[in-house]
């Protein structure tokens, strides 16, 4: 018995091995579309409150004041950022970890993580920071890589897109 336990084991371990070293690292829909859905409502929301910060104001008693939904289009904003970290962390267990190992999109990939990195370590700064000036460059550096990730994450699909076709 132990003996065909081992051949069957084998057969399996060959099999998936051979699957998985010929296969891209596609991710569930379940969690494609997460991140589809999350990056637009990030990007939108991120769009709309720095538009409404440098373009609409509302006059009062007091002269100009921020619009209400400036505020609105910021909770939104942190709200949806919270789920997006939480996916990004689900998707490293199998098509980060996986696409690394198979050498799959890795340049668009790092360049993807990084700059989640980067945006994640902006958005606690911005949070914590008290000192003007460096508030001012880190809101700057947020925004900008912001408004660029959703360029980044399109070129990350179409290159590992193009690459599944070139190798079936």
């Amino acid at each position: 018995m132990p003996g065909t336990l081992r051949v069957l084991r084998n057969t399996v371990m060959t099999k998936h091995s051979a699957k998985s070293a010929n296969s891209r690292t596609p991710m569930p829909t379940w969690q494609r579309w997460g991140i589809y859905v999350l990056a637009t409502i990030l990007t939108l929301s991120g769009a709309l409150w720095l538009y409404f910060e440098h373009f609409i104001r509302v006059e009062s008693e007091f002269g100009a004041e921020h619009h209400p939904l400036q505020h609105f289009w910021l909770v939104i904003h942190g709200s949806s950022a919270m789920p997006m970290l939480w996916l990004t962390g689900v998707i490293w267990t199998a098509h980060i970890k996986r696409g690394w190992r198979q050498k799959n999109n890795r340049q668009s990939g790092l360049v993807l993580g990084i700059a989640l990195i980067v945006l994640t370590a902006s958005a606690m700064a911005l949070y914590y920071l008290a000192d003007e000036q460096q508030r001012s460059s880190t809101s700057t550096l947020h925004w900008v890589l912001g408004l660029a990730m959703p360029v980044l994450l399109i070129t990350h699909i179409v290159l590992g897109r193009r690459a599944k076709h070139c190798t079936v």
